[in-house]
């Protein structure tokens, strides 16, 4: 049920967002803590007993919510690349924009930003 309602509106349109640090910190924080109320263990029985997170997460056969949220990730750009190149969604991705500094303000991170590391972290090229 955590993985089916849960997880699915917590991550709805996760595919196109820039994630900061601080955002990946709190969706971690909400994870784990989801994954401890399922196994019925608190903060502070985890912290005594030193039981890790991924200890947690396999009793329930679960993953990791970086592993989610690059899941997804890869599986909208796979759909973009195989869209047809006339589709509007398509030329958007693979439009060119100027090489600029930033706005004062502006965002940081693009989506390509995090789709570079998800490709880092799985080896791909």
């Amino acid at each position: 049920m955590y993985t089916a309602v849960v997880l699915n509106l917590l991550l709805y349109g996760c595919e196109s967002w820039a994630l900061t640090s601080v955002m990946r910190r709190r969706l971690n924080a909400f994870h784990n803590r989801c994954v401890r109320a399922m196994c019925r263990v608190t903060a502070w029985m985890q912290r005594m007993r030193r039981i890790k997170q991924k200890v947690l997460s396999w009793r329930l056969g679960m993953q990791e919510l970086d592993e989610y949220l690059t899941r997804r990730r890869l599986g909208w750009a796979g759909h973009m690349l195989r869209m047809d190149e006339s589709r509007l969604p398509r030329r958007m991705l693979t439009a060119w924009i100027p090489d600029r500094p930033r706005r004062v303000g502006g965002q940081h991170k693009t989506w390509a930003h995090g789709f570079a590391r998800d490709d880092l972290t799985l080896g791909l090229d």
